[in-house]
């Protein structure tokens, strides 16, 4: 591996906190900017690239062009190659969303089932911003037949 990224690698950034599945080791951090999803970035072969990626490519040597690498440790932060499973896009969105535990718009807990709700096709939304919405949507359409009543009277 290369020095000038081996360099940037704290072996010791800590355990994970609630990994998908159980992981071997500590989490290992990297010393680079991150994104604002917390993710280090590394300069490689000519442009700027998620850092646990180059660090799972020069350790592994496996070709993972098309795939996305799984947190398995559920930690964006870390770059440790053995916290990452190389998996389709797909696979990695239906992983992210099994492990959601909150909406993201407003962060209304979903671990109580009356705060969830499944589309046909297996998607899952928050009800309480769904409520939310069909309830801002029928007195915006109220006030507006009552002014147009008003208007018309």
């Amino acid at each position: 591996m290369s020095d000038r990224i081996l360099s940037r690698i704290n072996h010791e950034g800590g355990i994970p906190a609630s990994p998908h599945t159980p992981v071997p080791g500590q989490c290992w951090t990297f010393a680079s900017w991150h994104n604002s999803a917390g993710c280090p970035y590394v300069h490689w072969e000519g442009r700027d690239q998620p850092a646990h990626r180059v660090v799972y490519i020069l350790t592994r040597g496996e070709d993972i062009t098309g795939l996305d690498l799984d947190h398995l440790c559920r930690n964006p932060a870390c770059v440790n190659p053995d916290h990452h499973e190389a998996v389709t896009h797909a696979e990695n969105q239906r992983r992210i969303a099994k492990h959601q535990t909150a909406c993201r718009r407003a962060g209304h807990d979903w671990t109580d089932p009356n705060n969830v709700r499944t589309r046909p096709n297996g998607k899952r939304y928050c009800a309480e911003c769904d409520r939310q919405s069909c309830r801002a949507r029928h007195a915006r359409r109220r006030a507006e037949k009552k002014e147009t009543h008003r208007a018309n009277g």
